[in-house]
């Protein structure tokens, strides 16, 4: 009789390790599922924009017709006035994407720019800080797809006082500095110049 028993002892300790070794294997499963749904989103969630497709435009000719493709150009939202005066860094001359990395540059990188003329363009915001009571304005600048954003501060020459609306697209220009407030390395375009609201 006492065979019996640690026999059977024997057979239901095997099967809580095949069950538990199932319910480890299923777990292992949906783990490495949902890793790899993440690494999926994450290598696509900041990809450039799509090109806008060609235009397709029917030409005539003797007898037949054939289909030619043009180029699409995107129409910019925002134009640069002529006559600017030189700066030594132009973000607002690169597109959307390589304007976003070279104000990350700038960002994590700052001593290789202080004293520096920059322009830039994206939009405006401002806020009032709270310790200071003063308005700080901000050019947000994003990337194609506007997933991933920096912002630059700046402060104005003194004589310009109108502040654009909130989230107009601004062009400005000043000069490159950093300070630290509350702990943080701060950015900021000294006497900038507001140069097409």
């Amino acid at each position: 009789m006492q065979g019996w028993k640690q026999r059977d002892d024997s057979l239901s300790t095997k099967r809580r390790k095949d069950a538990s070794g199932g319910r480890f294997k299923q777990l292992a499963k949906r783990c490495l599922c949902a890793a790899l749904t993440l690494c999926v989103l994450l290598c696509t969630s900041c990809t450039d924009a799509r090109e806008p497709e060609p235009e397709t435009v029917p030409t005539q000719t003797i007898g037949q017709t054939e289909t030619t493709e043009t180029t699409a150009v995107p129409t910019a939202a925002f134009v640069i006035p002529d006559g600017l005066p030189p700066v030594d860094v132009d973000l607002s001359a690169l597109s959307r994407t390589m304007m976003y990395a070279q104000a990350y540059e700038m960002i994590y990188n700052p001593e290789s720019y202080h004293g520096k003329s920059i322009r830039m363009r994206g939009p405006f915001q401002s806020f009032a800080d709270e310790t200071t009571g003063e308005t700080r304005c901000v050019c947000i600048i994003q990337d194609a797809t506007a997933c991933c954003t920096q912002g630059i501060e700046f402060e104005l020459k003194s004589g310009q006082d109108d502040l654009p609306p909130q989230d107009s697209e601004v062009l400005v220009s000043g000069t490159f500095d950093s300070y630290i407030r509350d702990m943080f390395l701060i950015c900021v375009l000294r006497d900038a110049v507001l140069e097409a609201p």
